[in-house]
């Protein structure tokens, strides 16, 4: 087994198991975190709860989102020291832009979608409002196996974001 494939491997694993631990957000985040040995504020890793659906967007893209930024984005101090408009699309915006593009593109080959309800209409045959405390109690009631399909959803966003990171850093000559 080739070394990317160990690291997809793993964050698929963790992915698996940090869902219902975590939600979907801040299990994706930290499967990939920790797979590609990258830090996680506690402030960062507190943001990423309200990602988890409460967005509209898929929480577990959302927290690959998350895992891309931090891998690719800039800090403060990087903008400051060259706050020139024209770094907005600078290489590092291209090399995170690309690599955000190469998993949201992933959710809609497989879901149809990246948007939660989306996602939701695909593997459940409808969507539930997850803000709306009756709509969450039906998604609860109907969906018996909605824990096992968010984790199934949370472990492809970890290995699809890690094996993004991996091509892009291939790409790019290991930005």
């Amino acid at each position: 087994m080739s070394e990317a494939s160990r690291l997809i491997a793993r964050a698929r694993q963790l992915g698996r198991e940090s869902m219902g631990k975590y939600a979907c957000a801040e299990g994706t985040l930290l499967a990939v975190a920790d797979t590609l040995n990258m830090p996680v504020s506690d402030d960062v890793f507190k943001a990423t709860i309200g990602l988890s659906s409460m967005s509209g967007g898929c929480g577990a893209l959302c927290g690959a989102i998350a895992a891309l930024g931090l891998r690719f984005g800039r800090t403060r101090a990087a903008y400051h020291e060259n706050s020139d408009t024209t770094q907005m699309i600078g290489k590092w915006y291209r090399t995170l832009r690309q690599a955000v593009k190469r998993v949201r593109d992933r959710f809609v080959t497989e879901y149809g979608g990246y948007l939660c309800y989306d996602i939701q209409d695909k593997l459940f045959g409808r969507s539930y409002d997850s803000l709306d405390p009756v709509e969450l109690e039906a998604l609860m009631q109907t969906q018996p196996r909605g824990l096992e399909v968010c984790r199934q959803v949370t472990e492809n966003a970890a290995g699809w974001t890690v094996e993004a990171i991996l091509e892009t850093e291939a790409a790019s000559g290991g930005t």
